[in-house]
Parts: structure tokens; C-alpha cells; sequence
């Protein structure tokens, strides 16, 4: 809450090894990509030169958002379409929210890195629908 408890908000930052998601995916495949990563997220990582640090970043993302609902006192349970990543026409990280998300939060930002071998996301949100 604000200091004066008008607007909620919460900042998350949630730090996720990419050598988690290299043993994940080498173990499950195409499995476990298809049950933690929409279409959209797959194709966008599978481009890159480190497929893994982008898809631990999502998944970063994800959490992220998982964390936010609990601190808000929202509690969901969410599904991989309900929290895509998705890019502008810059290429910058955006959350689309959807499904049980649909007016649950709002997002102001959201940042997506990668250090060393770690991938983290930061996320703001503010307001949203009381549950």
C-alpha cells in the first residue's frame, strides 16, 4: 500500500537460474515447453542464441506475477495463457494478462534481464480490480 493506503502496489523481482530451465527443458522437451510457455513464448525464445536464458526470464515473469497476486491478497490460480509475455514494436517486455488475470491486476512494468547465469524479471503493478 501507498504510505497513505489510497493505491495498492507491489514490486516483485524474482531471480531464476537458467541452468534450472536448461535441466527442465533437456529432460521434458517439447513437453514441458508446451505446458509452461505459450506458443508465442516459444517461438520468441527458440529464436535466440540462448534459448534458455529467454525462456527463464518468462519464467521469471510468471512467477513474478504469481508472487503479486499473493501479496496483493488475490489468489489464483493461473494458467501459462493467463501471463504471456509479449513484445512491443521496440521489442520491450509486456504482460498480457488474460483469462482469471482479466481485471485482477494492472500492470505498470515489467523488466526482463539476464546476469551470468541468472534471469530475472521485475515487475510493478498498481491498482487493479479488487478480487
Amino acid at each position: 500500500m501507498t504510505p497513505t493506503g489510497d493505491v495498492p502496489y507491489v514490486t516483485v523481482v524474482v531471480r531464476v537460474p537458467v541452468a534450472r530451465i536448461r535441466r527442465l527443458r533437456t529432460r521434458f522437451g517439447a513437453r514441458f515447453l508446451a505446458r509452461c510457455f505459450t506458443e508465442s513464448e516459444q517461438t520468441h525464445a527458440l529464436r535466440r542464441r540462448n534459448a534458455d536464458r529467454a525462456l527463464a526470464a518468462r519464467w521469471a515473469a510468471r512467477s513474478a506475477v504469481r508472487v503479486a497476486l499473493r501479496e496483493l491478497g488475490r489468489l489464483a490460480v493461473i494458467d501459462r495463457d493467463d501471463a504471456t509475455i509479449v513484445h512491443d514494436a521496440r521489442g520491450a517486455p509486456a504482460l498480457r494478462l488474460g483469462g482469471a488475470l482479466t481485471g485482477r491486476l494492472s500492470v505498470a512494468g515489467l523488466s526482463l534481464a539476464h546476469d551470468g547465469d541468472d534471469a530475472v524479471a521485475a515487475l510493478l503493478v498498481v491498482g487493479g480490480a479488487e478480487a
